[in-house]
């Protein structure tokens, strides 16, 4: 089955934020749970975003793997090096 992942991240994100509405202090903890393990530390930004994107798609998680492919271009990785990660997951 095809996704088309921007928008498929759009929905995610707007499940995400009525989830945020009936669990707050929930959600927020997981974003900020994100945060902190994005960044930028020994590793960088973008290469802890290419882990996470790695992990999603062996755990098969189309929401996740929407969220780390644009995380990983908001931190600077190229084209290539979201083709390369996919390849080593």
């Amino acid at each position: 089955m095809d996704k088309n992942y921007p928008e498929y991240f759009e929905r995610v994100q707007s499940l995400m934020a009525g989830l945020g509405k009936e669990i707050p202090g929930t959600m927020n903890s997981f974003f900020k749970l994100h945060q902190v393990a994005v960044a930028e530390g020994a590793l960088s930004t973008k290469i802890k975003e290419l882990i996470a994107l790695s992990i999603a798609i062996t755990v098969r998680c189309d929401g996740c793997i929407s969220f780390h492919v644009r995380g990983a271009l908001a931190a600077g990785a190229s084209r290539e090096e979201i083709v390369e990660a996919i390849g080593v997951a």
